[in-house]
């Protein structure tokens, strides 16, 4: 039979490890609420800095295009200038052509010398002209050719209207159903060269311009 005096003394220490194992318990939920609330606060610091980071990087971007977009619009403005500088600069280099001759140069010379300069100077400027006036030349001849175009595809619908009065009428009649149509002097005058033109009497046809009635006396001979 056991002692009651050992009895007491490992209740004891039970108690005792048990009361220790409780501590320790305790302690643990309180470090691993630490360790949750640390870690909380470092998830949040980490996208706090990661958002700044993609702030940065969108800032420089921006300033990137920014200094591109300048630095091309200087180029452009460079360019402009160089081109409308080349050609003053041209005249302004013969120019100074002139000054830079020496002072020992006879008076004839200085005048050869001054006469030629203004003679390159003067076939600059008529090489300038004679392109403005080829550029003003080629934009006439280009208006022209599609006032023609718009001309022939006219005269086109025109025969195409009329094509089928053909085959049933004479060509007297045909003529005849053109100037009542007023269609006949747009078709034909701009085709027929100018020549003395015998006017008739038209009984019976309804001639809608004087134009038609010349063409219909020309035919008519």
């Amino acid at each position: 039979m056991c002692d009651p005096f050992v009895i007491d003394y490992h209740l004891d220490h039970m108690s005792r490890l048990e009361a220790k194992v409780e501590r320790l318990e305790a302690q643990l939920a309180a470090k691993d609420r630490e360790l949750v609330t640390l870690t909380r606060t470092e998830a949040k610091a980490a996208a706090k800095f990661k958002g700044q980071i993609e702030n940065l990087q969108q800032e420089r971007d921006k300033f990137q295009r920014m200094v591109i977009g300048n630095q091309e619009r200087l180029n452009q403005v460079l360019m402009e200038k160089k081109k409308e500088s080349r050609s003053g600069m041209e005249i302004m280099n013969l120019l100074q052509d002139v000054f830079h001759l020496p002072f020992h140069m006879a008076k004839d010379q200085i005048e050869e010398s001054l006469r030629t300069k203004m003679a390159s100077i003067k076939e600059r400027m008529v090489e300038l002209q004679d392109a403005q006036k080829g550029a003003a030349v080629t934009s006439e001849a280009n208006e022209r050719e599609l006032e023609l175009e718009a001309q022939l595809v006219e005269a086109r619908s025109i025969i195409q209207e009329q094509l089928h009065l053909t085959r049933n009428m004479s060509p007297f009649n045909f003529i005849c159903s053109l100037c009542q149509a007023g269609q006949l002097s747009k078709l034909m005058i701009r085709s027929i060269p100018a020549i003395p033109t015998i006017r008739v009497r038209a009984v019976g046809i309804g001639i809608s311009s004087a134009a038609d009635h010349e063409v219909l006396a020309i035919f008519s001979i």
